[in-house]
């Protein structure tokens, strides 16, 4: 498909900072799909001192619809924010620099399944394979949409490099770049509902190495903090009533929690409606 031709059905956005080597194994795993001339890639770095740029520039004969730019950025969303009304594509998949799509045929796998997605769906789901640093197996995630809706007050169950989300959409509906870690958390608790705008993939579509900033030590405060700020402000009641759990789990003495039993913890959650 030339670049004048019909908008092509995916594009991949890739939000980089000094990570030449986790992009090559990225953009490989794109480079290797058989559809691979027909999905946009849009490399947006944030003035890496590596040779990040160097790398993606190395793929653009083998992905003609493959763009790279550098500029200075407020953090991975407002990275995402800046390429986000340029993206030709119906559907738009994440991806951070490491992940790697699961085998040469998923994104013609992806596509097939798309031309079926209704028009009022503005996300489609498919599963994930999370690496160790190792890039070895660690667990699955299913992206079980009949499962979102009664979790997302307690934690992110999506994991955005199965999601691929319908660009429309998010031209119409633009993450919240003052959020640093969690903006696609605050993006889904703002959006998903009780999961009526999505659709569900019947394939594995991503792996990725655990990581990131959400799982690093050094942004725990932020994270947290975050964590904070989308709870009370989109499901106030489950907010109030952990905080509740925990004050009373406080007034005990440290040394004596371990002694309460399961089935008294279990209880007190369920009459709490934690549970």
């Amino acid at each position: 498909m030339s670049q004048n031709a019909v908008s092509p059905m995916v594009a991949v956005i890739i939000a980089t900072r000094n990570a030449a080597q986790g992009l090559a194994l990225t953009l490989g795993s794109i480079a290797a799909q058989s559809c691979k001339d027909d999905i946009e890639v849009v490399v947006q770095d944030s003035e890496s001192v590596d040779h990040t740029l160097d790398v993606a520039r190395s793929y653009a004969a083998q992905l003609p619809l493959l763009r790279a730019a550098s500029a200075p950025d407020d953090g991975v969303y407002d990275a995402w924010l800046k390429v986000i009304p340029s993206v030709r594509a119906r559907w738009i998949l994440f991806l951070g620099a490491g992940d790697t799509l699961a085998h040469p045929e998923t994104m013609q796998t992806v596509i097939s399944q798309l031309e079926q997605c209704p028009d009022d769906k503005y996300f489609a789901l498919g599963q994930v394979t999370i690496l160790s640093a190792e890039r070895e197996l660690l667990h699955s995630i299913s992206n079980d949409i009949d499962k979102m809706a009664a979790v997302l007050p307690y934690y992110n169950p999506i994991y955005h490099a199965g999601v691929f989300t319908s660009s429309k959409f998010l031209k119409a509906h633009p993450f919240d770049a003052s959020f640093k870690i969690l903006g696609d958390y605050d993006f889904f608790c703002r959006h998903w509902g009780n999961g009526e705008r999505a659709w569900q993939l019947h394939c594995l579509i991503a792996e990725a190495p655990l990581g990131g900033l959400s799982n690093s030590p050094k942004f725990r405060t932020c994270h947290d903090a975050e964590i904070k700020r989308i709870r009370k402000g989109y499901f106030p009641r489950q907010y109030w009533r952990s905080r509740l759990y925990q004050a009373c789990a406080g007034l005990l003495p440290k040394g004596c929690r371990q002694l309460v039993p399961a089935s008294v913890k279990q209880m007190l959650k369920k009459i709490l409606k934690l549970a």
